[in-house]
């Protein structure tokens, strides 16, 4: 599913119904891009926001083939070249970090044989919050929290706070009602949490 987030909302624009749990794979992720390109071009991508799931060599390689800015959080274990070009963990360049502080690395590191800029903090309990990008940034930490917008999504569908579509009480085996619902649920969210005057009809 790729959203838009606006105020802290995720609103889907472009998803594929999967015949599997689980995650996306690379093809799928590339065939939402090229729909969305499609559709509106790839101009009007400000910046993609992925999670640890979303990440991948050929997954970088095309985002940066198609010039696509991204802030994707990387896996604690992820090889990295460090400073003196030795192959670590990524975790272990901000072993320095204190909770919660960002440290921006200000020169790109060597990673699946592409520069990459990285960016990285340590959260408690043995877990690090590592943003990645093709391109560097100041504050790509603050870029990378806009990915909760679909999080809240998910969980005032989930919630059924909406008083729509209850995604965790419903289950739909063909494609096109499910694609009305998830569009349902997502404009329903828009009305009632910003625009509660607008009237929205859906055909």
């Amino acid at each position: 599913m790729l959203s838009i987030v606006y105020r802290g909302i995720g609103f889907p624009v472009v998803w594929l119904p999967l015949p599997k749990t689980g995650n996306s794979d690379t093809i799928e992720r590339e065939t939402l891009i090229e729909i969305f390109i499609d559709l509106f071009g790839a101009q009007n991508i400000q910046c993609l926001l992925g999670d640890r799931e979303f990440v991948g060599k050929r997954w970088f390689r095309f985002l940066r083939q198609h010039r696509i800015k991204f802030r994707m959080r990387l896996k604690k274990d992820t090889p990295v070249c460090n400073s003196r070009g030795k192959l670590v963990h990524a975790w272990r360049l901000f072993t320095s970090t204190r909770v919660n502080q960002m440290l921006v690395l200000p020169e790109a590191r060597q990673m699946w044989g592409m520069e990459l800029y990285l960016s990285g903090c340590y959260l408690g309990s043995g877990e690090y919050l590592i943003p990645v990008s093709a391109e560097h940034s100041p504050e790509p930490h603050r870029e990378y929290k806009e990915r909760w917008g679909i999080e809240t999504l998910f969980a005032l569908t989930r919630q059924g706070t909406l008083g729509c579509w209850h995604f965790a009480r419903n289950r739909v085996r063909r494609p096109i009602p499910l694609r009305k619902k998830v569009c349902e649920s997502a404009f329903e969210s828009l009305r009632k949490e910003i625009l509660p005057n607008e009237k929205i009809i859906f055909t």
